[in-house]
């Protein structure tokens, strides 16, 4: 027995080492099961005439060895091994739709057309034999080529080649491509039904959308391309078109080639090997009540960054995704992540089109976006498209500002109410405080100051502002002042200690606003001068008329009053204000 394993495992590994497949490879179906059933009838029964030739010593044979199946299964099915060198699948071609599958129910069923009594056990010891020897290959990545329920297409030539099993992919669209397809006209109750005025009126009538919804569209199919954006489809009305929208593509690539995860779901354990083998992620009708404090899978499954799979029951491993990554949300969720590197990674599509119930046709969800000939000239056109990065809209650009103001309470803070604060150095404590403040009234969480003023410094300094220690001198409004005192009494007392010992306080200071408020000082200061000179001259001639003077306007005053010119004059000078 051990010498005919030997034998065996020879055999297979002379096997694996033959770079071409046999043609019987191309076999599928009831023809490669029936063709493997009839091949194990030949083994058992050559199996057999030996054992009766060696006077039926030892065990029958009635079945096939694991090692058996193995080399036998080599003879017709083109096998991968697709991974890393930690952790690796098994992927075997179909010749039916031209892709690999990584299924292990797929395999385990074309295992048993070969040998039926194979338990779990032993056909886990099939795979293995069937990854020996196996090198570790890349699943095919080449930007020109997209593949298509019929073939695979090369946008480079732009022609339609015959599938392969030394392109490795793992997922076609389920729509084929038709070199001649045009855009065709369905008649309808009301008239007629044109995709292109379709995406033209959900995209209400505006050019930058609509030319965004067809490369949503052309990202999908094109699955080799990652342009590192999450396509986020935004509408707080309902009856906006969005979940058509989606449909359109779901039937484009089949529901089989979609995941389904939401923002959240990115980080649950085992949800990331949902990704495996689909063209794209649709997250439909994301909560905006939920809060999401973790967005990192996220973040690298847009930019195809690796990420760390886990499958129930099996070993974790790396794999990356490239696919587009759509999320479907009535409002903006809430998101831990405040930082440009998330912000950068979302395009916001907003459906701002609400179409009256009344005249809602439910034949297009239901009909026409899964026509065949709607869904080919879809594809064709995507195919077709030449960018390099998604266009961003006017009205995507304002709803990402818009969405960031939202999610980010310390940038709301900062538009909504620092910004109402006229003074030029305001300390950062007081800061703080006004910011828990206006959290508290809002029912946000409050910030500890160190996480508070992590954020806060980031958008401030984009403004002009600088944190240091600095006088506080005038610059600090006195009515601001009062707030800090209302806001929070002992830390105002240790601020105002500072302030009369004319200490360095940490604060918040603004170059512009400081030059509004010395010029305003400096012209303060003029028109006291004027005011002191003014008196000091009165006070002169009543002297000469009655021999008695104010004690008040007396030589002192007079150099004060010049000492306020001189400082003020000499400040404006500098300045070029006079």
């Amino acid at each position: 027995m051990i010498q005919s394993l030997k034998v065996l495992d020879q055999q297979f590994n002379s096997k694996v080492k033959q770079k071409e497949v046999t043609q019987s490879s191309m076999l599928y179906g009831k023809k490669l099961k029936a063709a493997l059933i009839e091949k194990r009838q030949l083994l058992i029964a050559e199996a057999e005439e030996k054992y009766i030739l060696n006077g039926s010593k030892g065990t029958k044979p009635t079945k096939l060895h694991p090692l058996q199946v193995a080399i036998e299964l080599k003879e017709f099915i083109a096998f991968k091994k697709l991974g890393t060198a930690n952790y690796s699948n098994l992927a075997m071609y179909q010749a039916q739709t031209g892709i690999y599958t990584i299924n292990e129910d797929d395999i385990y069923m074309v295992m048993s057309w070969l040998e039926p009594t194979l338990n779990e056990r032993l056909s886990r010891d099939v795979l293995f034999h069937l990854k020996k020897g196996l090198e570790l290959t890349e699943q095919t990545n080449d930007e020109n080529l997209a593949p298509v329920k019929n073939g695979i297409y090369n946008r480079k030539t732009k022609k339609l080649m015959p599938f392969s099993k030394d392109y490795v992919f793992l997922s076609t669209t389920d729509t084929k491509y038709t070199e001649k397809a045009n855009n065709p006209k369905i008649k309808t109750n009301n008239g007629t039904f044109d995709i292109e005025e379709w995406l033209y009126d959900l995209s209400n009538h505006d050019e930058e959308v609509y030319n965004l919804l067809w490369q949503v569209i052309s990202d999908v199919v094109n699955p080799n391309i990652s342009r590192r954006k999450s396509i986020w489809l935004y509408g707080e009305r309902g009856n906006n078109g969005k979940g058509t929208f989606q449909e359109l593509i779901t039937n484009l690539v089949g529901l089989g080639n979609v995941a389904s995860l939401k923002v959240k779901q990115f980080n649950e354990r085992f949800a990331l090997s949902n990704l495996i083998g689909t063209m794209c992620c649709i997250g439909d009708d994301n909560n905006p009540n939920e809060y999401v404090d973790d967005v990192s899978n996220y973040k690298s499954a847009i930019t195809g960054d690796t990420l760390l799979m886990e499958v129930k029951h099996k070993q974790s491993f790396s794999d990356v995704y490239k696919g587009t990554i759509i999320q479907s949300m009535n409002g903006y969720p809430r998101v831990k992540d405040t930082t440009d590197g998330f912000n950068r990674r979302i395009l916001i599509v907003p459906f701002l089109k609400s179409f009256n119930p009344s005249n809602d046709d439910w034949r297009i969800k239901d009909e026409y976006i899964k026509n065949r000939r709607i869904r080919e000239y879809v594809l064709k056109k995507a195919l077709n498209l030449d960018f390099e990065r998604f266009i961003e809209p006017k009205v995507s650009k304002q709803a990402l500002s818009e969405f960031k103001e939202e999610n980010d309470t310390v940038l709301e803070f900062y538009m909504d109410d620092f910004q109402a604060l006229e003074s030029a150095r305001i300390p950062n404590v007081f800061i703080h405080h006004l910011y828990n403040d206006v959290a508290s009234r809002k029912s946000n969480k409050e910030l500890g100051r160190t996480a508070f003023m992590r954020r806060f410094k980031v958008i401030a300094e984009k403004d002009g502002w600088i944190s240091k220690p600095y006088k506080i001198a005038y610059y600090f409004k006195e009515n601001e002042e009062r707030i800090f005192e209302e806001l929070n009494s002992q830390d105002y007392s240790e601020y105002l200690k500072g302030k009369k010992s004319n200490s360095n306080i940490r604060c918040f200071i603004n170059s512009e606003r400081e030059y509004l408020f010395d010029v305003e000082k400096y012209n303060e200061q003029l028109k006291e001068y004027d005011i002191l000179v003014s008196h000091i001259e009165k006070n002169f001639r009543q002297a000469e008329k009655t021999g008695k003077a104010d004690a008040v306007y007396t030589e002192e005053a007079y150099q004060e009053a010049i000492r306020l010119r001189d400082e003020a004059y000499t400040w404006l000078h500098e300045n070029n204000l006079v």
